[in-house]
């Protein structure tokens, strides 16, 4: 069994029996990873899952396909489960209507770098106003005459904050 613990493994992770990871269980594997059963852990595997009975409340990614057969149930129920390739299960969701999200054709990690990335390009966007007001605001300062130097050492902060934010958005 494998409680809560964080484990890494560049080739294949076998457990004999199942992963309880309490919500604080991070395994990241470099090929397949088999297990029993999957309740609240977080898992990015490389290659195939295969799991027999549950895949339940995990946050879980992979490179390729997920097997959650050969058990009673066989069931993913709650979290989210992303696959490259494909998602194989005999039942979908809980009765009790906990919250399943499945995403199946998207490389996992290109998706994360993708929602990073976006993030990153709003929080730009609202920063970028702000620093065109404060510098309009010098430049008519500049016009009227020379700037005092400490309003100066801010003028050119701003202009190379503008033009760093500006390159990063590019």
């Amino acid at each position: 069994n494998v409680g809560k613990a964080n484990i890494t493994a560049e080739g294949n992770l076998v457990v004999r029996q199942g992963i309880q990871g309490k919500d604080e269980a991070k395994i990241v594997c470099g090929g397949d990873m088999y297990a029993k059963f999957v309740e609240r852990a977080n898992i990015r595997v490389e290659g195939d899952i295969v799991v027999t009975e549950a895949i339940l409340h995990s946050d879980v990614s992979c490179k390729k396909r997920i097997f959650c057969q050969g058990g009673r149930r066989s069931q993913i129920g709650g979290g989210r489960v992303r696959a490259f390739q494909e998602i194989n299960a005999k039942f979908l969701g809980t009765e009790a209507y906990a919250e399943t999200i499945l995403e199946v054709g998207i490389d996992p990690d290109a998706e994360d770098k993708l929602s990073t990335l976006l993030a990153q390009r709003d929080s730009i966007k609202k920063q970028l106003p702000d620093i065109n007001k404060q510098l309009t605001n010098y430049s008519m300062l500049l016009a009227s005459g020379p700037l005092p130097p400490d309003k100066e050492e801010i003028y050119n902060d701003l202009v190379a904050k503008q033009k760093e934010l500006k390159d990063i958005l590019q």
